[in-house]
């Protein structure tokens, strides 16, 4: 049963068929303004492409895309008809591809982002049930966690997104703030939702879990450790495992019954208080759970956990296997440092709301690339993804698909023959085993050197108007020294 079900298990169909013509002509076909970009060089296919293959190789400059077109990479992808694109292009600037990307449809991005990842969820829920017996471990869980993408501010960004702000004021740059959920068994970006730092991530997280299918498990950190995340997750028939503060687990653990059979696990019941905001759509009841608390050890040192869930069931769900299934959130986290360092969108390059969207979007799509082949790659009792290096496994997905657009023609059809010797090089990217385990490190801010340039504080428009008269002021004063000399 298991090999079988990993033997149909074919993730790269899913991403060689986002590239194919014929999805791109059905998404015209509901799109009328769309079929007239088949009239240009890039077209939605090569431009889409493009996007991802700057991500591919960390944040690629848009001259290295026209170096790249110039010399025969995107010829596979380009129509039959007209030529092949390398001697389509009659000049080197990157005026055409920069057009191109802001023409390219918010629309497709979004649609291309649904639809690879549910066809992901038909095949990881397909690997589940196959391999696994157990009600606990057929079910979906995700991981969920927040983080923040900065863009140089322009009049546009700052309408959308807003300025962050330091002691000095507001800065130059724009924070948009996102919130992502990851499968826990794959680390593929499932959902996703963003807006400007203002909004809060338990907001975002009930966009998220609204998003979700049923019987989801949601696992997250302090931060979600609120009512309004476990009601949303119960009115939409899910269940949550977040970590609460010591100070929320203390008031709930004085509303909560006797103690069950096991030490440190209760029933309580989770009373939300008069101020407290539910969310639109969700109503003002009590959401009854188990309020775990547990010893995990670190390193060296002992961490104290409490955590809240809603799965009732002690026997099924019991405590070792709640507190196993928490300590894989910290996949999240190494899931953002791959997509902010990685693929390098931490600093997005954009100047408009609409393109900062568009690379985010793009940049997902690229992740779930990555993560879907490291995935693919192993072997059927599937170890943990987390060993396989993500930076290797991206430079031998990177070499592969520049192969596969050089053919005369890369279409569906041609993505098996090369896929089995990717597969296979992917498989070898292991992380190396750390003797020691690495020792915890202090949080400090490492003081920047002396300089004789004075320190920056401000917005640049009042630094430079401060520089202007600074050189007005300079320049009254050599004057009558050059009239004496």
């Amino acid at each position: 049963m298991k090999g079988v079900a990993a033997s149909e298990a074919r993730i790269l169909e899913i991403f060689a068929w986002l590239f194919a013509p014929q999805w791109i002509r059905r998404w015209c076909r509901r799109q009328p303004g769309a079929p007239r970009w088949r009239e240009r060089c890039f077209t939605l296919r090569i431009t889409l492409w493009c996007m991802i293959w700057q991500r591919l190789c960390g944040g690629a400059p848009l001259d290295a895309v026209m170096a790249h077109a110039r010399s025969g990479g995107l010829d596979g992808l380009g129509p039959a008809r007209g030529g092949k694109l390398s001697r389509r292009l009659q000049s080197v600037q990157t005026a055409a591809y920069n057009a191109a990307r802001q023409r390219l449809p918010l629309a497709l991005v979004r649609d291309a982002l649904q639809w690879t990842a549910s066809k992901l969820r038909e095949k990881l829920e397909a690997l589940s049930v196959g391999d696994s017996a157990s009600p606990a471990q057929c079910r979906s869980r995700v991981l969920m966690d927040g983080s923040t993408l900065r863009m140089l501010a322009t009049p546009e960004l700052v309408q959308r997104f807003a300025c962050a702000r330091t002691r000095q004021g507001d800065s130059d740059w724009c924070l948009m703030r996102v919130c992502v959920a990851f499968c826990c068994h794959s680390g593929a970006a499932l959902y996703a939702s963003l807006a400007s730092r203002e909004v809060s991530e338990q907001t975002m997280a009930g966009e998220l879990i609204r998003q979700g299918a049923r019987a989801t498990i949601w696992i997250g950190d302090r931060n979600f450790g609120v009512w309004s995340v476990a009601a949303q997750a119960r009115t939409h028939g899910q269940d949550v495992l977040v970590r609460l503060t010591r100070k929320r687990a203390r008031a709930l653990a004085a509303q909560g019954s006797a103690p069950e059979r096991c030490q440190g696990d209760r029933r309580v019941r989770w009373i939300p208080s008069r101020k407290t905001h539910v969310p639109e759509g969700c109503a003002h009841t009590v959401v009854e759970g188990r309020l775990i608390q547990a010893c995990v050890r670190r390193g060296r040192r002992w961490v104290r956990l409490w955590l809240f869930t809603t799965l009732l069931d002690a026997e099924l769900f019991p405590v070792e296997l709640l507190v196993r299934w928490y300590g894989q959130r910290w996949g999240a986290e190494l899931n953002f440092r791959s997509l902010k360092t990685h693929l390098a969108l931490a600093h997005l390059r954009v100047t408009s709301a609409e393109m900062a969207e568009r690379e985010f979007g793009v940049g997902l799509l690229t992740y779930n690339l990555i993560r879907s082949l490291m995935w693919q790659s192993l072997p059927p009792d599937r170890s943990d993804p987390p060993g396989l290096s993500f930076s290797q496994a991206r430079h031998h997905i990177l070499e592969a698909m520049e192969m596969w657009t050089l053919g005369p023609r890369a279409h569906t059809a041609s993505a098996p023959n090369w896929l089995r010797k990717l597969l296979r090089q992917i498989v070898l990217c292991r992380l190396p085993r750390r003797r020691r385990p690495r020792p915890s490190q202090p949080r400090i801010i490492r003081r920047r050197a002396q300089s004789k340039f004075p320190e920056f504080r401000g917005s640049r428009a009042l630094a430079a108007a401060c520089h202007r008269t600074a050189e007005r002021r300079r320049q009254r004063l050599e004057k009558p020294i050059s009239r004496d000399a």
